[in-house]
């Protein structure tokens, strides 16, 4: 009886670490942007709290977080980060806990009769130095949002804190631009080695303590 209750009190701490395999939204804790326009650029306006630092034509935007993970789906070109396609803008994401990721959805807004929200139409996602390039899946009621599923990729259940999205491709009238509001990244935070550890040395010191008593 006794093996029986230790049999099902193991399964259940380690069904409630699996349980984490469930897919979820995964928290972006800050963000960096490499070559990317400052808010007013083509008057679109938005924030970013880090430093920035101007590059020429453009800016590096370091350790901060803003408008692309305030949680925030943009209305607007006053909540929403315009890009100039040419300048090859890098955006690298640092996520609260280290992840693996099944989705991305880059959103913009729509309406407003504005041609540039929508323009993407893929991208490159590097995790742990493996690059691949996606075409993006758009939706939304005027197709201005795009999805990129990692499964069945070469980077499906990498785990990783740290997320580049890079390479960035464009279509329509205003191929020469294209716009983000807010990042989102499903998927699931993966244990730490330590938390692990720990239920392990609790199960031991549980089988021993039941042995001696035996």
């Amino acid at each position: 009886m006794k093996k029986t209750l230790l049999k099902l009190l193991v399964g259940g701490i380690f069904s409630a670490f699996a349980a984490q395999s469930f897919a979820t939204v995964v928290s972006i804790s800050s963000y960096d942007i490499s070559n990317a326009r400052t808010s007013g650029f083509g008057g679109w306006a938005h924030y970013y709290n880090g430093a920035i630092t101007p590059t020429g034509a453009t800016a590096s935007y370091k350790g901060g977080s803003g408008t692309l993970n305030d949680g925030i789906q943009g209305t607007s070109v006053n909540n929403t980060e315009l890009f100039y396609t040419s300048d090859a803008a890098v955006i690298t994401l640092h996520l609260s806990a280290a992840s693996a990721i099944d989705t991305l959805t880059l959103f913009s807004f729509g309406g407003g009769g504005n041609g540039i929200p929508g323009n993407i139409t893929g991208f490159d996602v590097t995790i742990n130095s493996i690059t691949q390039s996606f075409l993006s899946t758009a939706f939304g009621s005027f197709s201005e949002n795009e999805r990129v599923a990692l499964g069945n990729s070469l980077l499906a259940g990498l785990v990783s804190d740290t997320i580049t999205l890079s390479n960035f491709k464009t279509t329509g009238s205003w191929a020469t631009h294209y716009s983000i509001s807010e990042i989102v990244l499903d998927g699931n935070a993966v244990p730490e080695p330590a938390s692990l550890a720990l239920v392990g040395l609790g199960l031991t010191g549980l089988l021993v303590s039941r042995r001696r008593k035996a």
